[in-house]
């Protein structure tokens, strides 16, 4: 990357934990953001951008930041990720959660606006559809499904661990791991969250958008279900 990020920026938001009020006094500080790169970067192969997300990256807004804030990131990294704009809109276009944060949250958890900034936030409702009704459902959903599991793992331990063979899969995985780890880095990129907390439906529709191969899906929702 060889613009200045913070220049560049249309909005930078406090998320996670400190954005929901479940952070403990040692918890990281994670942003996110919005920014319109050079235009030599909408032309050509020669340069890209999608998305900043490394703390050397992110230390351009530590100044931004209030005490009680910059004394954490003084022990720890700022961490968090400012997106490309058509990466910005498509994700929310898909209402995804963790980018509807950044549209919908509180003012004063609001770090850098610019008057197109401003303006995203102002109509951040034209974001929403019914599209949204599964994303957050579908993740609801996947977070109860693994209570439940756990639960009853509590109630009743089970006398053994689990084998393959339970889950309809051979004694060993058909997949080398390196495959595995680079489809699930793939989806996590694409759905921005934990592949393993996601729901099939939406962890299908990310696989998908990558042109992987039916078979491979089929035997990595399996893997998943083990998992």
């Amino acid at each position: 990357m060889d613009f200045d990020l913070r220049a560049h920026t249309l909005l930078l938001t406090v998320t996670g934990s400190r954005a929901y009020g479940i952070h403990r006094p040692d918890s990281d500080l994670d942003v996110k953001g919005v920014a319109v790169p050079p235009t030599r970067y909408f032309h050509g192969f020669a340069h890209k951008f999608e998305q900043a997300d490394k703390p050397g990256h992110l230390a351009v807004f530590a100044s931004l930041l209030p005490p009680e804030e910059s004394a954490i990131v003084a022990t720890s990294k700022l961490e968090g990720s400012v997106y490309e704009i058509r990466k910005f809109l498509g994700l929310a276009a898909a209402c995804n959660p963790n980018i509807l944060d950044v549209l919908f949250c509180r003012d004063d958890e609001v770090r850098l606006a610019t008057p197109a900034g401003t303006r995203l936030r102002q109509n951040r409702r034209l974001f929403l559809s019914a599209t949204a009704k599964r994303t957050y459902t579908g993740y609801a959903a996947a977070q109860l499904k693994r209570i439940k599991g756990h639960r009853k793992w509590l109630l009743d331990p089970p006398t053994h661990f689990p084998t393959r063979a339970e889950f309809g899969l051979p004694e060993h995985t058909l997949l080398p791991a390196d495959q595995i780890a680079a489809v699930n880095a793939a989806v996590a990129k694409e759905i921005e969250g934990d592949p393993q907390g996601a729901d099939d439906a939406t962890w299908l529709a990310a696989a998908r958008t990558f042109g992987l191969d039916d078979n491979l899906i089929y035997v990595m929702v399996q893997e998943r279900g083990y998992a």
